[in-house]
């Protein structure tokens, strides 16, 4: 596997993963396990983001998209105790907004299939 195979293996599975956070934005963060969970996943995700090389990934506003869900998702943790079902289903909308955008750019660069 050759150091291009590699990035690309990298940004999709930092695409696999920011999905998993988008389907737990879905899920009750009130309970305990739920935001467990969601805490592990952005971590992975931040790690995934750390090595990922945005050339590979649409450009660096789409790395600078990407880099602000981890600040996006502590923030509904630390707003979900007291958040109301509306409020998180409006961030979930916003969220998932960006990501489609996001998606749709690389796939029209031709260079992210949700295929592997």
């Amino acid at each position: 596997m050759n150091k291009a195979d590699r990035a690309l293996e990298n940004v999709h599975n930092l695409y696999v993963v920011q999905f998993q956070l988008l389907d737990l934005l879905e899920s009750d963060l009130r309970d305990p396990d739920t935001r467990k969970q969601v805490r592990k996943t952005m971590k992975e995700f931040e790690s995934l983001l750390s090595s990922a090389d945005w050339r590979y990934m649409g450009g660096m506003d789409v790395w600078e998209t990407l880099k602000s869900l981890p600040l996006e998702m502590g923030r509904k943790l630390r707003e979900s105790s007291v958040s109301t079902a509306g409020s998180r289903m409006g961030t979930r909308k916003v969220i998932k907004a960006k990501v489609t955008k996001t998606i749709r750019k690389l796939e029209k660069a031709g260079r992210f299939s949700k295929k592997k």
